[in-house]
């Protein structure tokens, strides 16, 4: 767990502790201004202890993919948790406002039956127009890696946020 992390903590921006074998949570509140927080590939089971996170104002981008409660239905899964942690902008590298127009976006055309001939008006053609491609009007920026990931200044491509502290 998070717990043994002293409260001295409280200006780490950034923490990434992907592949540490936790199994809670508990303790994240130690970094209450964290904005990126990478607990992928854990061992976290519990769905609801993503509640752990909810004082967590500043928290943007999350990452708990590779953890068994992140395994199954990922629709399930992602509501969950976002319905827990509203402030969250960025789940698992997808960023949250494209995810749902994607999801209110409307269903594809049926296919039509058999014989080629849609159902319908006689004479029309019964084809859709293409729906247009969304695009989330966030803020969100691309980083680049540069060539060498050890050049001073590399961060991951997670990373969205800037100049803060990291651990």
């Amino acid at each position: 767990s998070l717990a043994g992390l002293t409260r001295a903590l409280n200006v780490v921006t950034e923490v990434f502790l992907s592949g540490n074998r936790l199994e809670t949570l508990e303790g994240a509140r130690n970094f209450p201004e964290c904005e990126i927080l990478d607990l992928g590939k854990n061992r976290v089971c519990d769905p609801d202890a993503v509640a752990e996170l909810a004082e967590l104002e500043e928290l943007r981008d999350l990452k708990l993919e590779g953890n068994p409660m992140a395994a199954g239905d990922a629709a399930a899964y992602r509501s969950g948790v976002l319905e827990r942690l509203e402030q969250v902008e960025c789940l698992d590298d997808e960023d949250v406002e494209s995810r749902m127009l994607r999801a209110a976006a409307p269903a594809p055309a049926p296919a039509p039956p058999p014989g080629g001939k849609p159902a319908g008006k006689p004479g029309a053609s019964g084809a859709r127009p293409p729906t247009p491609r969304r695009r989330s009007l966030g803020t969100a920026r691309v980083v680049q890696a540069p060539a060498d990931p050890r050049a001073p200044g590399a961060r991951p491509m997670s990373a969205r946020a800037g100049g803060g502290s990291r651990l």
